[in-house]
């Protein structure tokens, strides 16, 4: 499976909202996050949600049909957000959406939530946010593994 660059991104959320009948709030995690909210270039290879997805299934095969952008979307089995990081979250106004209400992690947040798990792709994805919008004075450390 190839990686999904922002772009794609945006537009596979604007194909989800014109299917939705009721509002939806998506609370996006992980690289997707990173790709909407600090538009870095590296790619993700799906949407990871924070909450359930179950409301929005039909609508997430509608815009696969209309987009041709077969992007999996469904809610992280496992993630670990700081203390009452779901208080800072940030909504995202994306041009054209009505009804998906887009949510992303406050970027020290999400660089915590990375640091987690922390394989090859999250070390690559916080030194990109943190060169693109900084994460501390200075930036983020380059003596990282």
């Amino acid at each position: 499976m190839r990686p999904f660059v922002g772009k794609e991104i945006s537009s596979f959320l604007r194909a989800i909202d014109k299917h939705l009948a009721h509002p939806f709030r998506l609370d996006v995690i992980g690289g997707a996050a990173a790709l909407l909210a600090f538009r870095i270039k590296s790619g993700t290879l799906d949407i990871d949600a924070a909450n359930s997805v179950v409301g929005i299934g039909k609508a997430c095969k509608a815009a696969r049909r209309d987009t041709g952008l077969d992007i999996p979307l469904g809610t992280a089995a496992i993630y670990d957000g700081p203390y009452e990081h779901e208080s800072r979250m940030k909504r995202l106004r994306l041009r054209g959406l009505i009804r998906l209400q887009v949510f992303v992690p406050e970027k020290h947040d999400w660089a915590l939530m990375k640091i987690v798990r922390l394989i090859d792709k999250d070390i690559e994805d916080i030194r990109e946010v943190a060169d693109k919008v900084g994460l501390q004075k200075g930036g983020f450390p380059r003596s990282l593994p």
